[in-house]
């Protein structure tokens, strides 16, 4: 079926996404896909704003969490290739002294936040701008990789106890990107790009140093008293393995196509990734790295988010992947409101 018998247009969609913007204008990109055929693709506001330079449709955005698909497909292709095991104890995996970590900790439960680990940024009890102020005493410039940030809980050992409940950590997937890079023996960065990135065909995609940026990169901004400054000392400086990477809108449609279809991972890797392993808040699931949701009527949204400060981003599809979407902006606001907003109109027309 063709999005011409769906009755949807560009417009209409693109009205959806403005509408859920509400007062603050939309500054981003926003992408959809039916059936393989794209039926928005369009951009708004500036991804650089002194210089006046427009977003547009192939504009690189930093992910912010949403980055943590791609470390679970990185950690899921090591297990693939008989590295590693789910189920294996991070213990056994790391050569590091993990001081209070309990020895029934394992890779799974990294995956599925469940591992109880002590965070060094505790989503249940911090906002954007406690984020931001842990850059004070550490600065943003020297986090580039998964251990610099590891020596912000190291020590601090358990919240909860394996397994016991769902926690969302991002603690758990910088260790995951440790493992990652014992086990490779390649820097984790490096190792993503190669094996997921470049794999799926997404040459724009990667982990780009802020103070680096390459071209047609998106700054990100927040909004003060003097108006708006970049998020330069709001970020680490290079994404880790809990975020941070930088993609774009066609390129998440790549991922999406090359992971369904297992260029990325076995079919038995791909079914593990995206069925629910466990509860999360607000009647949500979460598989390995991966957020799913229950539409009602047997209809299923799979997806990566992430936020921070001056960044938003909200990618996934639904079903079997006949419809794709991707929202990113480079502001603070509701990105999450005009994601849910396509999906909530998508959803009427998709006949799984």
């Amino acid at each position: 079926m063709r999005c011409r018998d769906l009755r949807i247009d560009a417009d209409m969609l693109a009205r959806v996404v403005e509408e859920m913007a509400g007062e603050t204008p939309f500054s981003g990109v926003a992408r959809v896909s039916l059936h393989g055929e794209v039926v928005l693709d369009r951009a708004w506001g500036y991804r650089n704003r002194a210089d006046r330079l427009r977003c547009e449709s192939d504009t690189r955005f930093g992910m912010a969490s949403g980055s943590k698909t791609f470390t679970a497909v990185a950690v899921c292709r090591l297990a693939d290739e008989g590295r590693l095991s789910l189920d294996d104890s991070l213990h056994d995996c790391l050569s590091e002294d993990l001081a209070g970590i309990d020895e029934g900790v394992t890779i799974r439960h990294l995956l599925t936040h469940t591992s109880g680990v002590a965070d060094y940024f505790d989503e249940e009890e911090m906002g954007d701008v406690e984020f931001e102020s842990l850059w004070s005493d550490r600065p943003a410039y020297r986090m580039r990789r998964p251990r610099d940030i590891y020596e912000m809980f190291e020590g601090k050992g358990m919240k909860l106890r394996p397994g016991e409940r769902f926690s969302y950590s991002n603690g758990g997937f910088v260790l995951l990107g440790m493992v990652i890079e014992e086990t490779s023996g390649t820097a984790f960065s490096r190792f993503v790009e190669e094996s997921v990135l470049r794999r799926a065909g997404m040459e724009d995609s990667g982990y780009f140093a802020m103070d680096d940026l390459p071209p047609r990169s998106a700054l990100g901004y927040v909004e003060g008293e003097d108006g708006w400054k970049t998020n330069i000392y709001s970020v680490p400086a290079v994404g880790q393995p809990d975020g941070g990477a930088f993609t774009t809108a066609p390129d998440m449609e790549r991922f999406w196509d090359a992971l369904l279809s297992g260029v990325l991972l076995s079919p038995d890797a791909v079914r593990e990734l995206t069925t629910p392993q466990a509860g999360a808040s607000g009647g949500e699931s979460y598989g390995l790295g991966l957020w799913i949701r229950d539409l009602g009527n047997g209809s299923l949204l799979r997806y990566a988010s992430g936020s921070d400060p001056g960044v938003g981003f909200n990618s996934g599809y639904l079903g079997n992947g006949a419809v794709k979407i991707t929202v990113i902006r480079n502001t603070d606001g509701p990105c999450w409101k005009v994601f849910m907003g396509l999906v909530s109109l998508l959803k009427e027309f998709l006949n799984e």
